[in-house]
């Protein structure tokens, strides 16, 4: 199954549903007549123009560069361990699992290095995210699109990840198919705690169990915490870290930090992964 082919197997309209065929090769087509070009990399934008608030929502290329510097220096490779662990824990041989905010594609590609058999899908509003995991991922299905207009159908999944992003319960109970697992991941309450530190006069810890879902559409099914010092003596890795926080810090703040700190910044990574079993 070429690329279109498999995008049109997996996604749906995302304007009324319908399922997709392939014209010419390269052009996502519903029987009402609506049609989405494939990128040449591979992936397709499946948010309405209406529905586009912005030109480019979601993480900007300058973003989306920094998140791939920091993730190629391994720095968040334990948390991507422990993510495709439970997701490949979770789904048989030829499972379609989907990463609802994948950006980059990151934790998708060490998931197939884990499970190379998965059906692997990822969606995220950004453009250039979705642009840089099509083409680092040939093999997996990706679209431009909102975790709260999945372009997928109904009870169609057998595994939905999302980490660090939106969980939009409503969307999230249409898409997963009965019994099959959500995992939520989100910050534990240390979670770059000294980046905090060297940023506010007064930083507040995370509250980790601010995204726990109390839906009765899905029952908890346990959670991993993943807990440990990050030492980072790069002041590109670390002014590529700042550059995917909320924190403001640039290249010369990291060189002035990393001289404060004598060349040795460390910092905590503190993540939490909660499971969820979609009831029936």
């Amino acid at each position: 199954m070429d690329g279109a082919e498999h995008l049109a197997d997996v996604f749906v309209c995302p304007l009324c549903a319908g399922a997709f065929g392939v014209r010419d090769g390269r052009t996502l087509v519903c029987p009402a007549g609506h049609a989405f070009d494939v990128a040449r990399e591979g992936y397709a934008n499946l948010v309405p123009a209406q529905s586009r608030r912005s030109k480019e929502p979601g993480y900007n290329s300058e973003l989306m560069t920094a998140r791939h510097r920091f993730f190629a220096s391994g720095g968040y490779r334990p948390v991507a361990e422990a993510v495709a662990g439970l997701a490949a824990g979770a789904a048989g041989p030829g499972a379609r699992l989907l990463d609802a905010g994948c950006g980059e594609g990151y934790y998708l590609r060490v998931l197939r290095e884990r499970a190379p058999g998965l059906d692997l899908l990822g969606t995220d509003v950004s453009r250039p995210g979705v642009r840089t995991a099509s083409r680092a991922d040939p093999a997996g299905a990706y679209a431009v699109a909102s975790s709260y207009a999945l372009p997928v159908p109904d009870a169609s999944l057998d595994v939905l990840v999302s980490h660090f992003s939106p969980n939009p319960v409503e969307e999230f109970a249409r898409v997963l198919r009965p019994g099959g697992t959500l995992l939520v991941g989100g910050p534990g309450a240390d979670h770059l705690f000294s980046l905090k530190a060297a940023v506010y006069d007064h930083p507040r810890r995370h509250d980790e169990d601010k995204h726990v879902l109390t839906d009765p559409r899905f029952t908890p099914a346990g959670r991993e915490v993943v807990r440990y010092e990050l030492p980072v003596g790069d002041p590109g890795t670390l002014a590529a870290l700042f550059t995917m926080t909320p924190y403001s810090y640039g290249a010369t703040d990291a060189d002035r930090l990393l001289g404060r700190s004598g060349g040795a910044f460390g910092t905590e990574v503190h993540v939490v992964l909660d499971r969820y079993v979609r009831t029936s």
